[in-house]
């Protein structure tokens, strides 16, 4: 699987520490490049955008054997039943408020994610990411 990079996020968030006090206020600026400009084309008309990215500063989950520490909600489930950003592909998302566009860059409020990590896509955030768990029905 080869994914382009769009584009790239700058907020001065550079270490995962300085995440421990995180704005929801803060805005990301996502540089896109020059060949994907026109692909902005009707966001300002959205109030949330998902930032699809790829976590390339992650170490593979085989790697991190703190994984089951940091899974407090419930050390037993596997990864595919939680949102713990540590995964086996270090692709991530994260939905925020749309802020603006300042020519080819676009303003995403309340994205926690490290400085200058890679954008692989833009989208349309839909009723799913808004509402997350509220949609899914719970088995009990």
């Amino acid at each position: 699987v080869i994914m382009p990079q769009v584009g790239i996020i700058r907020n001065g968030y550079s270490t995962l520490r300085q995440m421990d006090d995180f704005d929801v206020n803060s805005i990301s600026k996502v540089h896109i490049w020059p060949e994907y400009l026109d692909d902005l084309s009707g966001i300002e008309t959205l109030q949330h955008v998902v930032v699809v990215c790829y976590l390339d500063e992650q170490k593979p989950l085989e790697e991190n054997a703190s994984l089951r520490q940091k899974q407090k909600h419930n050390p037993s489930f596997g990864q595919f039943a939680t949102s713990h950003p540590l995964r086996r592909n270090a692709v991530f998302y994260k939905t925020g408020l749309f802020a603006g566009i300042e020519g080819g860059t676009l303003l995403v409020q309340g994205i926690r994610v490290l400085d200058m990590t890679p954008v692989i896509d833009i989208r349309a955030a839909n009723i799913h990411d808004m509402n997350g768990l509220s949609l899914c029905a719970v088995k009990k």
